[in-house]
């Protein structure tokens, strides 16, 4: 699993990331704002397999100002 900005899905300077990742991510859950109290920046989790292709991605989102307990 990786901790990574939500930029990641859409910025151009990521493509050839997303590009060699597509087919082994496993899940991806978007984070609220605010989850670390140092960062600004939005974040997501993703879990990548190392060996599997996948078809499909599980996916959860908290909305922004929604707490983690």
């Amino acid at each position: 699993m990786f901790i990574n900005p939500n930029s990641m899905l859409l910025n151009s300077s990521y493509k050839k990331l997303r590009q060699r990742i597509i087919d082994k991510v496993l899940q991806a859950i978007k984070l609220p704002n605010k989850v670390f109290k140092e960062a600004t920046v939005e974040t997501i989790i993703i879990q990548i397999s190392n060996s599997k292709v996948n078809n499909y991605v599980a996916g959860a989102f908290y909305f922004k100002d929604e707490q983690i307990n």
